[in-house]
C-alpha cells in the first residue's frame, strides 16, 4: 500500500494544495473533499457514506465500489470474498492516504474491507496521528 501511497502522492498534492476550500486545521474538510471532489473524478460517483467518532478516526462507506461490482467467487477456489477482492482496494488506499497527506495530515493506518450491498462495496477506515490539529490524544478502541 505504501507505493500507491508513494504513486498517488503527486497528483492528490495537487489536487489538495490548489483547493481553496481545504482547511488545515479540521480534517473533516479534507476528508469531504476526498468523499465528494476526488472519488467523483477517479470512480465517477461520490463516497455514500462518511463518518467521524472525533478523535481522528474516520470511516467512508462506498456501498457499490465500481471495480467489485463483478466480483464473484469460482467454486473450488478457496478464497473468500474478501480475499479476492483485497487488491481492487489497494489503489483506493493509497489514493485516500496520499490526498490526507497531500493535504497535510499524518496518517496512521488506512484499512480497507468489502462491505456494503451484495459484497459490491468497500468500507475505509482511516485513523489520523495523533497530535494534530481537530484530533484529541485519547486511545481510539
Amino acid at each position: 500500500m505504501d507505493c500507491d501511497a508513494n504513486a498517488l502522492f503527486s497528483l492528490c498534492h495537487s489536487l489538495t494544495v490548489s483547493h481553496p476550500l481545504l482547511s488545515r486545521t479540521d480534517p473533516l474538510d479534507t476528508l469531504k473533499f476526498i468523499a465528494k471532489d476526488l472519488w467523483l473524478s477517479v470512480f465517477r460517483k461520490q463516497i455514500d457514506n462518511l463518518k467521524t467518532n472525533h478523535r481522528g478516526v474516520f470511516v467512508l462507506t462506498d456501498n457499490t465500489f465500481y471495480p467489485l461490482r463483478r466480483a464473484s467467487l469460482t467454486a473450488g477456489t478457496g478464497q473468500s470474498l474478501a480475499e479476492k477482492c483485497r487488491p481492487f482496494l489497494w489503489f483506493p488506499s493509497g489514493l485516500i492516504k496520499g490526498a490526507l497527506t497531500g493535504a497535510g495530515w499524518e496518517v496512521e493506518a488506512v484499512r480497507a474491507e468489502v462491505g456494503g450491498s451484495a459484497g459490491a462495496g468497500a468500507v475505509f477506515t482511516i485513523r489520523l496521528g495523533a497530535g494534530q490539529p481537530g484530533t484529541t490524544t485519547l486511545p481510539v478502541r
